[in-house]
């Protein structure tokens, strides 16, 4: 992709530096930053979403169709992200189905600490994202960790190497951007249940 194409990477802010006065920050603000960077870029932009921004790629897209925007997307891949939760559904779902949104606002939600700008912003805090996906999702990290063990008793240098390499990404991934806006949650909550 990289030799034959302009690759752009766009991430959204860590919500614990945006200060309470900048507003609300949530879906609607992800989505409309969405629109401006596609706008921005021109057109005959391919857009690809991983894992959570797919809901905000989605209507970013739609959005921008309704309104015939010259700009719109192309083309858009969505992999992983939480579109028709009904399929292929997972213990967040479970949970999504079996409590309510004061549940998740008394359990989940927590405020920004001084000293960040975004202090006493309510948020779903990375800490708490990777708990819940090291509880749900145990066996994997730990079987690929039996699975780099074993290619290292063996002697198998490669596999081992490309093992790490594979799981090091992974980390990095699962830590990069971990801090979720209090909004952006009961949205995506409002979305499932």
């Amino acid at each position: 992709m990289f030799p034959d194409h302009n690759v752009y990477v766009t991430d959204w802010h860590d919500a614990r530096n945006v200060p309470l006065s900048a507003g609300d920050f949530d879906l609607e603000d992800h989505v409309d930053t969405l629109i401006g960077f596609i706008q921005f870029l021109g057109p005959d932009i391919n857009i690809i979403a991983v894992c959570q921004p797919s809901v905000s790629v989605l209507t970013a897209a739609a959005i921008m169709a309704e309104d015939n925007d010259p700009f719109q997307p192309k083309t858009m891949t969505l992999m992983g992200g939480p579109i028709d939760t009904r399929v292929n559904p997972t213990a967040v779902n479970w949970h999504a189905e079996n409590h309510d949104i004061s549940w998740f606002k008394q359990n989940v939600i927590s405020r920004v600490p001084y000293p960040h700008a975004g202090a006493m912003r309510s948020v779903y805090s990375g800490f708490l994202q990777l708990s819940g996906f090291y509880v749900n999702e145990f066996r994997p990290p730990c079987g690929a960790h039996v699975g780099l063990y074993n290619h290292l008793i063996d002697g198998d240098v490669d596999s081992a190497h490309q093992h790490r390499s594979f799981m090091t990404n992974i980390y990095r991934l699962w830590i990069y951007r971990l801090h979720f806006s209090y909004k952006l949650l009961m949205s995506y909550l409002k979305t499932i249940s």
